[in-house]
């Protein structure tokens, strides 16, 4: 898919005027949805002129850094779509934070979210109550957007995207997923993370597509209500919130013609639940703009993660997951843009195996069991093959306190025998010390829906509780 006209063949030093233009100014068939207000592209259109006239008052320059936070509206939108038009470097901050703070963080030369700095006048056009601080840092013209990791690997870190690595995501997703002009979108993704800004509010943008923005995006019943009252057919979602959502009404799956399930593993439950439907698994992270690997439409095997999309992926000798392509983003943020090399290979920190094309997810390098042998096992692959072997299990995890023993907990109404056990472990079952029984309300869980290992290591005491023996051969 051509997200840019050429001429000469020769590409625009920046590429969005041109994409703003084209969807926006003209096309009433796009209407975007927020809490507050229907609007049509025109209307969009007329509002980011106005910011562009704001910015320009005030000296914003190209490379100047910009925060924007706030939650993903009508308000926000109209910076966001100035910034790419002016070249500024877009630093977007998750809603509830203080934007100040964090533009100070980044040597901001103007911050607009609550606590920022915006106004109106009496014909609505944004001005401002006060002029943008002196930056001490350079500007940063290669990176259109800074974003933060979710922290997923450990400790968060802002990450530098550049237009080519966040256009090369676009040109290989959109052909692959089919999304176009007739779609309609919801949408429940914070668009200060990569997967929400690429792949939901900049991909309906480049296409055309009309998108529902919901006020809360974590209610089923409201997403529910939505894609009846809207009529809409195309969803990016995490498992968790597609699993509440099926769970309402499984004949909703029905309805969506496409879509990304990902930012999670996903279970053998869910795995049921969306095989065959138009949906299909995605994976990638914000170092990878953040495509990486997408299954087929209605493909859902556990642990399946996809196939590469406009980029090399391959396994080191320790089971890394690692890639290489455009997608592979400019650098990162540490007192100015640390620049990458372009064509390095880049470590997810994610652990995979390879069966033909396809790649499946084995978890987290850092979250694997290591035992003081110096051997480590990928708890996760143990906790799949429980959940497969016992369904009646809800949740599972199993982990080492001390890098001698494991410890095993459960939440279900009937356990895992000793067979179970045996062929999930192998030969580590001489190792299992604790198996026991969790009170469902004392899980513990990340905002993607995954179980917080680290809050669970440090909540659940192995023996206290409902504690299992069982005799191993």
């Amino acid at each position: 898919m051509e997200l840019v006209r050429t001429r000469r063949s020769q590409v625009r030093p920046n590429p969005w005027p041109e994409i703003l233009h084209c969807q926006l100014s003209r096309n009433s068939r796009l209407v975007w949805v927020f809490p507050e207000a229907a609007v049509p592209g025109p209307t969009i259109w007329a509002g980011l002129r106005g910011w562009v006239k704001a910015f320009r008052a005030v000296g914003l320059e190209p490379g100047d850094r910009l925060v924007v936070g706030g939650p993903p509206g009508l308000g926000w939108v109209g910076p966001v779509l100035a910034g790419l038009w002016l070249e500024a470097t877009l630093c977007l901050v998750p809603q509830g934070e203080n934007v100040e703070a964090v533009g100070a963080e980044l040597d901001a030369r103007l911050s607009l979210g609550p606590g920022g700095r915006p106004d109106w006048d009496r014909d609505g056009q944004p001005t401002f109550r006060a002029a943008p601080r002196l930056a001490q840092l350079a500007p940063s013209p290669k990176a259109r957007f800074i974003l933060r990791t979710s922290g997923t690997g450990g400790q968060r870190k802002w990450i530098a995207l550049s237009d080519a690595n966040v256009l090369a995501v676009l040109r290989s997703h959109l052909p692959v997923l089919g999304l176009n002009a007739r779609h309609r979108m919801l949408s429940t993704l914070p668009w200060s993370h990569a997967f929400g800004l690429v792949l939901e509010f900049l991909a309906a943008l480049c296409v055309g597509a009309s998108l529902v923005r919901c006020a809360e995006p974590r209610d089923a019943d409201e997403h529910v209500r939505l894609f009846h009252y809207r009529k809409l057919d195309w969803w990016n979602a995490v498992p968790a919130m597609m699993r509440r959502f099926a769970d309402k009404n499984h004949e909703n799956l029905a309805r969506l013609r496409g879509g990304i399930v990902g930012g999670a593993a996903i279970d053998p439950a869910t795995s049921t639940m969306l095989a065959g439907s138009a949906l299909r698994i995605g994976y990638g992270q914000t170092e990878a703009s953040p495509g990486l690997l997408l299954g087929d439409a209605g493909e859902f095997v556990p642990g399946l993660i996809g196939r590469p999309v406009g980029c090399q992926v391959r396994i080191s000798s320790n089971d890394e997951l690692e890639f290489s392509g455009p997608n592979a983003c400019l650098g990162h943020w540490s007192e100015g843009i640390v620049l990458a090399p372009p064509d390095r290979w880049v470590q997810t920190g994610d652990t995979a195996r390879k069966e033909g094309n396809r790649y499946f997810f084995l978890g987290r390098k850092d979250d694997q069991v290591r035992l003081e042998n110096g051997r480590t096992f990928s708890a996760l692959a143990a906790e799949r093959t429980l959940l497969r072997l016992c369904p009646d299990l809800s949740e599972v995890m199993i982990w080492s306190p001390d890098g001698v023993e494991l410890a095993l907990a459960f939440t279900g109404p009937a356990s895992p025998d000793a067979k179970m056990l045996a062929e999930a472990l192998g030969t580590l079952t001489t190792r299992l010390h604790t198996v026991q029984q969790i009170n469902p309300e004392r899980w513990r869980y990340t905002s993607k829906g995954d179980i917080d290992r680290t809050a669970m290591r440090r909540t659940i005491v192995p023996g206290d509780g409902d504690r299992l023996r069982f005799s191993f051969p």
